[in-house]
């Protein structure tokens, strides 16, 4: 069954169409013509071949009468079968097209990469050879301009690279891109790239994404634990106190205060323990006397405040007394 990335990725490819072509031609150096539409034409080629066989994603460069046909697969593991799907898939499109036909494979993984690369011999001397982009072939994104042009490329070149040591150069466009593709405002590309980078790289994104969503459950995100663990924490208090506050008095206005006033602490204690995880990962020492002043605010505007001061200040001082 379809990974929940497998999914993403293709959805991906098939809202900017052209990027594969692109990659192929500055890649592999095939000669893919320019200018021209390029669309997705996979229902029509699972037509024409049998049922046990499907391809993840066809496009045709040229319209009405293509000059090139690609099937694009994405492999994120090793499957023996495809060395004998991949080559009908490509001679059915060409027989079908009446173009040249090349199969295009996507990994971020090394091992898949130097698996899906190698020649699959047909018989006598033919034989097809997948054009693989991933890891060692794909380009590394640095640049967070190239990341605004390329939201996509980004995101395939940090899954390929983001667990390499050069990984933290790549964050600052990492989080260009997922910015651009999050267009719901789930963090959804966040979380791929998160889970996609080194520990190092990865506290560093934390350090750059201070808007977290609300109501998306991240897998990495240390920030997010926090939060979280705020709110229950306060909830649960204030819930409490709010019961043995209405059982006493005999009101149930008491249980309905005292479990908003424990979601309001809960809130501000989420945000000063993050003000001070942040300032620990960034190398800056909390003394007794600043944490207790942190964790004992309740004002949830300066927290926000002390929040945006934590990721740049170089001092305690310049976060609380800023």
């Amino acid at each position: 069954m379809p990974s929940l990335l497998h999914e993403a990725l293709l959805e991906m490819f098939r809202d900017e169409p052209t990027l594969i072509p692109q990659l192929v031609r500055e890649v592999h150096h095939v000669q893919v013509p320019r200018d021209l539409p390029v669309h997705d034409d996979r229902a029509e080629f699972n037509q024409i071949v049998p049922t046990p066989f499907h391809a993840d994603m066809v496009l045709l460069v040229g319209k009405p009468k293509p000059e090139l046909a690609a099937v694009v697969e994405v492999q994120l593991s090793v499957d023996k079968d495809k060395l004998w799907s991949w080559p009908l898939y490509v001679t059915a499109l060409r027989a079908q097209r009446q173009c040249p036909a090349i199969v295009v494979v996507y990994t971020p993984y090394v091992a898949v990469a130097k698996w899906a690369s190698q020649p699959i011999q047909i018989g006598g001397e033919s034989q097809i050879r997948p054009l693989v982009l991933g890891p060692g072939t794909l380009p590394r994104v640095t640049d967070v301009q190239q990341a605004r042009r390329w939201p996509r490329l980004t995101l395939m070149s940090v899954l390929a690279y983001g667990r390499d040591k050069a990984a933290t150069e790549m964050v600052e466009a990492a989080r260009v891109a997922a910015g651009m593709l999050d267009t719901k405002g789930d963090g959804f590309y966040l979380d791929l790239i998160g889970q996609a980078l080194s520990k190092a790289a990865r506290r560093l994104l934390l350090e750059a994404v201070m808007q977290l969503p609300k109501d998306y459950q991240y897998k990495f995100l240390p920030l997010r634990e926090v939060y979280q663990k705020g709110r229950e924490d306060g909830a649960a208090e204030g819930k409490a106190e709010g019961k043995a506050e209405g059982k006493a008095e005999g009101k149930a206005e008491g249980k309905a205060e005292g479990k908003a006033e424990g979601k309001a602490e809960g809130k501000a204690e989420g945000k000063a323990m993050a003000v001070i995880a942040i300032l620990r990962q960034r190398g800056i020492r909390v003394n007794a006397a600043a944490r207790a002043r942190i964790l004992a605010c309740t004002d949830l505007e300066l927290l926000d405040h002390w929040l945006s001061r934590a990721l740049a200040a170089a001092t305690l001082e310049e976060v609380v007394d800023g």
